[in-house]
């Protein structure tokens, strides 16, 4: 905020608060408009609605500050983020808000065998979320399939969007470093050795282990926190390609210089498909420790941890970013159902996308493994929504981190009436007027302007 507009506020603010220190009011009595607050006697009252009447509110009470012998206002220190502040919107009520994000930290009660999961903390032997991470592309082929493409000129399918995705989606937090192995290097087996022709079945692990091994003569693997083996074109007998996203004590990525815990291999799934750099940011996704989310029952296209072969929309959900530590803690408002009291709670929201100042994120946490999370999608460079801007709006839902994967442990809320994409997947965006409802708690879209939405939480 401007120095200038903070003093006008501030001054506003200090004139508003004279005025109604001295106002003298009674609950149960008439008032004027909605969210209208006065102190009186030491007491906040607020004008709510009852049936078709405004009237005052019992109140709360409240310290009065003791005005300064001063006829110049001093300013008030920005608060840090651990510190609750106050926010006022044009069309808002005032009202508290908490910045103390960790409060918000659902925290994972289990951890899989790979060390990833929908709470905190993540798992430290995942990748590391921010700052450079360097990988190695290896190019194998086998005695039955070999290469016949350039593995360097190949990987810039892969690697540019890749690392220009990661770049934008952690607010310029993480930036990945890619080598490229120049030559394909030989698997002395057949590619139908590991019994990967069918979806899920077969050994990924040996897979990626002798990719690994068949580099070790030629490579220095030291600087390396990932590794991905990529098989030739046209593979069959391999028809998917998973992450690698290993525990502390496995040596399935053992090298001569150190061990590596997280990887990736390829199979048919992206190698015959354009859509390779789709691929490549889904499977990492593991390895920097985030799971599919959603059940076969009702998918939903908000997040590349599910929504991996179409080019509907394939950036994070806010949760992830959250889990991440992508998101500052300014970008976010962490709430508790208490919190939502007599009157509406509004709060402005702008895109997920865009890391300028204000809002991006409401958590409403419920219980300490679940919470309600709102957040705002637009078409952008990765999230193209199929391009029709309709689709673009509030989503809202539930988050359950007791939950494993696949388990719907983040559920979209949406309306009777979803509107959908040509994949026939739900959307469920809201736009101003729509609202939805879940465990007591309603969230409703009441308006839009430049800024973003107006979102009001009411029980």
């Amino acid at each position: 905020m401007r120095k200038g507009l903070f003093a006008v506020i501030l001054l506003s603010l200090i004139s508003y608060s004279t005025f109604v220190v001295h106002a003298v009011v009674k609950p149960g009595t008439p008032c004027k408009k909605i969210g209208q607050s006065v102190t009186s006697s030491g007491i906040k009252y607020t004008c709510t609605k009852s049936g078709k009447k405004l009237i005052w509110n019992k109140g709360k009470a409240v310290a009065v500050p003791i005005p300064s012998s001063s006829a110049t206002p001093t300013p008030t220190p920005t608060p840090t983020p651990s510190t609750s502040t106050s926010t006022t919107d044009e069309t808002a009520n005032y009202i508290p808000i908490s910045r103390n994000v960790q409060a918000c930290e659902l925290q994972q009660t289990k951890t899989n065998y790979f060390g990833t999961g929908f709470g905190f903390p993540r798992a430290s032997y995942r990748l590391k979320n921010s700052g450079e991470v360097n990988g190695l592309f290896i190019y194998v082929e086998f005695n039955d399939v070999k290469g016949n493409d350039e593995p360097q000129k190949d990987a810039l399918t892969y690697i540019p969007k890749f690392i220009d995705y990661y770049k934008s989606i952690s607010y310029g937090k993480l930036n990945f470093k890619i080598d490229v192995h120049p030559k394909y290097l030989s698997i002395a087996k057949n590619s139908s050795a590991y019994g990967m022709n069918v979806w899920g079945g077969g050994d990924p692990f040996q897979y990626w282990k002798d990719g690994i091994a068949a580099a070790a003569p030629f490579v220095d693997f030291s600087k390396y926190e990932f590794v991905a083996v990529i098989p030739p074109s046209g593979i069959k007998e391999i028809l998917y390609g998973p992450s690698m996203p290993l525990p502390p004590g496995n040596n399935t990525g053992a090298t001569p210089q150190k061990n590596i815990y997280n990887g990736l291999i390829g199979g048919a799934d992206q190698r015959n498909q354009p859509t390779r750099w789709i691929w490549l940011a889904h499977e990492i996704g593991h390895d920097l420790g985030m799971e599919h989310q959603y059940a076969n029952d009702g998918e939903a296209v908000w997040d590349l941890m599910h929504n991996v072969y179409g080019f509907t929309a394939p950036e994070f959900l806010g949760w992830h970013r959250f889990l991440q530590g992508w998101l500052n803690p300014e970008q976010i408002v962490c709430l508790e159902e208490k919190d939502i009291v007599d009157s509406p709670l509004s709060i402005r929201i702008k895109p997920i996308s865009n890391s300028s100042a204000g809002t991006n994120l409401v958590i409403v946490k419920q219980t300490p493994q679940t919470a309600v999370v709102v957040e705002y999608r637009t078409i952008t460079e990765f999230d193209t929504l199929d391009n029709n801007k309709d689709f673009e709006g509030v989503i809202v839902y539930t988050i359950d981190v007791g939950k494993d994967s696949n388990q719907n442990a983040i559920k979209l809320m949406t309306t009777n009436n979803p509107r959908r994409t040509a994949r026939n997947q739900v959307v469920g965006s809201l736009q101003a007027g729509e609202s939805v409802r879940t465990d007591g708690l309603t969230v409703t879209v009441a308006s839009k302007n430049a800024a973003g939405y107006l979102v009001q939480f009411s029980k």
